[in-house]
């Protein structure tokens, strides 16, 4: 299994644009950080954990060519706004699984209807598979011969009074 961190940094981005606090002047490379997610990958399985609006930077860094399935934590743009930067992997591959709590859900409905959209779909648009998570454990199963299955346990988390899904 490998773990990458695609970015660590704040909803921001390490350094913050126009700051003059001393990490963000910093001639340090730990201190050029991108907007956080994580790529799990393991076997014939890519799971991208976060899509914010550093994906397409994050990403091209990798040698990943599929991503099998997306998780977001919440629907903050800094955790979603890259979504978009997937389409080259739904080009390949088709739709693209995304899992998500009701309220992410329905807050990418609201801010993608584009994607979301049934009829007179504009061709090249992005197309999600979107699952609603709970706090229960649900699977995301590889697509080779050798049959893969990840299961993942996601929980609750609060963060100042916005809960999280954390997996």
């Amino acid at each position: 299994m490998k773990l990458t961190f695609l970015g660590t940094g704040t909803s921001q981005g390490i350094p913050v644009v126009g700051s003059n606090h001393p990490v963000c002047l910093s001639d340090n490379p730990k201190d050029k950080r991108l907007r956080v997610s994580v790529l799990l990958q393991w076997s014939d399985l890519s799971i991208l954990i976060d899509c914010g609006p550093d994906f397409r930077q994050q990403i091209l860094r990798t040698d990943c060519t599929e991503i099998n399935a997306v998780l977001l934590t919440h629907e903050h743009s800094d955790h979603t706004a890259g979504l978009d930067d997937l389409r080259p992997f739904f080009y390949r591959q088709g739709a693209i699984d995304v899992f998500a709590n009701e309220r992410v859900l329905k807050s990418l409905h609201k801010r993608f209807d584009y994607i979301f959209k049934k009829d007179n779909k504009y061709p090249g648009v992005l197309a999600i598979n979107d699952h609603q998570i709970s706090d229960e454990t649900f699977s995301i199963e590889g697509k080779l011969l050798l049959l893969l299955i990840f299961f993942i346990t996601p929980f609750l988390y609060l963060v100042t009074k916005l809960v999280v899904l954390l997996t």
